[in-house]
């Protein structure tokens, strides 16, 4: 997992050197050395494959979702890459070196895999899509060196080293971020890095979450409040009169909110009748409800946002907040979750 955490492999920066429109930008020069825009791209797009392995089912697939995903995943594509170029610093500062023959080796599948019969033929190839043998060998050299040192750092002992090397070569690291508005995300993040699997896994414990509240909403207007919905989940957490309650006291709402996998659920009563008749005596009752579901920090602990009522349908929007799911579905980009 640390290694998946932490490690490029040269196939993924190949493959990225290819695109047709290649930036060679430099986004941050960690203690010197730069990290380019093509390397950050590489990674945001390795992890969004993994949130849409993860988010079966949750997104449309369009291509501008995918886009949407990259942009929203580079920050945190940029933070693994400079931990790993710290981390490379520190092998070689340790001595640690690849052996320069088996740089030649990757270069003879490389033209195997190209058709070129001639390093100037891959070179030529490589050029002219704006890269070169000298980016291939700057990521094997990289990509050697971090396997190395990962297997030096972590050989038979805690996780938790690593975690902790990783923190001390960040605090004596100096950064030099090329533009102020990429400088203060990463400030902004606290420098914390979110995988493609976190998100999704937030997300579905958030549309899980959703569709209970769905569920002990329509068993307590069935059972408790004549047809009325509650207006706060303190009230789905009492108990009916068979001795449960409608929803599971351990998710601990407070009023209309719980905070459950890095979303924010709030509760939204329509049309609130003060007063009215229950199983628990007076409350207040509703005549519909919407229940939302946002997350906690945009970007960082999901990207999706989430919204039902009363009719069972969940929304999802990519863009931001929905704002309402009765009558007219409000933003427009507002789609079902099938």
């Amino acid at each position: 997992m640390l290694r998946r955490l932490f490690c490029v492999g040269l196939t993924l920066i190949a493959g990225a050197a290819l695109h047709a429109q290649v930036s060679r930008a430099v986004v941050v020069r960690v203690n010197g050395e730069p990290v380019i825009h093509i390397d950050v791209q590489a990674e945001a797009e390795n992890l969004a494959r993994d949130y849409v392995r993860s988010a079966a089912g949750l997104g449309d697939g369009t291509a501008e979702e995918a886009q949407r995903i990259v942009a929203v995943l580079f920050p945190s594509a940029a933070i693994r890459l400079v931990d790993q170029v710290l981390i490379v610093q520190h092998g070689r500062a340790s001595g640690i070196r690849p052996v320069e023959s088996e740089f030649g080796d990757t270069l003879q599948r490389m033209m195997a895999a190209f058709g070129s019969r001639t390093r100037e033929e891959l070179d030529g190839a490589l050029k002219r899509d704006g890269a070169s043998i000298e980016d291939l060998r700057r990521a094997w050299e990289r990509s050697t060196v971090l396997d190395l040192t990962l297997q030096s750092q972590m050989r038979g002992r805690d996780p938790r080293v690593l975690e902790a090397l990783v923190q001390k070569l960040r605090a004596g690291a100096r950064l030099e971020w090329q533009r102020d508005e990429i400088r203060q995300t990463f400030e902004a993040r606290g420098y914390t890095a979110v995988t493609g699997g976190l998100l999704a896994g937030n997300e579905a414990v958030a549309v899980s979450t959703l569709r209970q509240v769905i569920s002990a909403q329509v068993a307590y207007a069935s059972a408790c409040a004549s047809g009325g919905y509650a207006a706060s989940f303190e009230s789905l957490t009492r108990r009916s009169a068979e001795g449960n309650p409608f929803l599971d006291p351990q998710l601990k709402p407070a009023g209309t909110r719980l905070t459950r996998g890095g979303y924010v659920i709030t509760l939204v009563a329509h049309e609130p009748v003060a007063q009215a008749t229950t199983c628990h005596g007076h409350a207040t009752v509703a005549s519909a409800f919407t229940v939302f579901a946002a997350p906690a920090v945009a970007d960082v602990s999901g990207v999706r946002y989430f919204a039902a009522s009363g009719a069972g349908m969940i929304y999802q929007n990519l863009g931001g907040p929905i704002l309402s799911v009765r009558g007219t579905v409000k933003p427009s980009t507002a789609r079902p979750l099938l």
